[in-house]
C-alpha cells in the first residue's frame, strides 16, 4: 500500500506576518514550500493555508506560486498542492485568479467552508473530464472514454494532463485476468490522504 500524507503549511506562521508585500517574502515562502514538498512522502498533499493572511501583493504571490510551474520535476512527482483561505481575506481569491490566468496555471482552491474551485486556466474539455472523475470517484481511461464518448487515447491524454496539473491522483492497479496493469485516477480532494 502506498503511503500518503497531508500536511498544512501555514503562511502566517512561516512569514510571521499577516501581510505579505515583498518579493523577498514570496521567495522565502516559495523555498520553504519546496522543502516541505520534498519532505512529503509520495502521494502527499500540501495545503497552503492563507487563513490568517490579511493581504498579499501580486509581486509576493507570483513568487509563492512559482512552485506550480515546477510540478513536472521528478522531485515533486506524486505531490499535490491545495490553496486554502479564510473568509476574512476576500480579495485573495481574486488575486489568485489574476495570477493564475496570467501564468496559465490551474490552482485548486478551497475556502474555509470546504467549497472548492479551480482558479485560472482549465479548458472546457479538461473541466468536463475532471467532473467525470469526481462523479465516478475512481476512474480509468476506459471509463472516461465511455462516459464522454471519446477515443481511448483522447481520454488517456486528458487524464494525463489533469494528473500533470496536480488535480487528480494517479495510482496503479493490476488486472486479475490478464496480469496487466492500469492507471486509476481520483480527484485530489476525494483521495484519502492521511493527516
Amino acid at each position: 500500500m502506498v503511503q500518503t500524507s497531508k500536511k498544512i503549511f501555514f503562511l502566517k506562521r512561516e512569514s510571521q506576518a499577516e501581510n505579505l508585500f515583498t518579493m523577498e517574502q514570496g521567495q522565502h515562502i516559495n523555498e520553504r514550500i519546496r522543502q516541505e514538498l520534498r519532505d512529503l512522502p509520495s502521494s502527499g498533499l500540501l495545503v497552503l493555508d492563507f487563513l490568517e493572511i490579511q493581504h498579499v501583493t501580486l509581486t509576493c504571490l507570483r513568487q509563492i506560486l512559482k512552485i506550480f510551474h515546477e510540478r513536472d520535476r521528478e522531485e515533486f512527482a506524486e505531490k499535490y498542492l491545495l490553496i486554502r483561505r479564510g473568509n476574512a481575506n476576500s480579495e485573495l481569491k481574486e488575486i489568485l485568479g489574476v495570477v493564475a490566468k496570467e501564468e496559465s496555471l490551474a490552482l485548486l482552491y478551497c475556502d474555509a467552508k470546504g467549497n472548492w474551485e479551480i482558479l485560472g486556466h482549465l479548458t472546457h474539455a479538461l473541466s468536463v473530464t475532471l467532473k467525470v472523475v469526481q462523479k465516478l470517484g475512481r476512474a480509468t481511461s476506459d471509463q472516461v472514454s465511455e462516459q464522454l464518448g471519446l477515443r481511448l487515447s483522447a481520454a488517456s491524454n486528458r487524464l494525463r494532463q489533469l494528473y500533470r496539473m496536480g488535480l487528480v491522483v494517479r495510482s496503479e492497479e493490476s488486472l486479475p485476468l490478464t496480469g496487466g496493469r492500469r492507471f486509476v485516477y481520483s480527484f485530489v480532494l476525494s483521495y484519502p490522504f492521511q493527516e
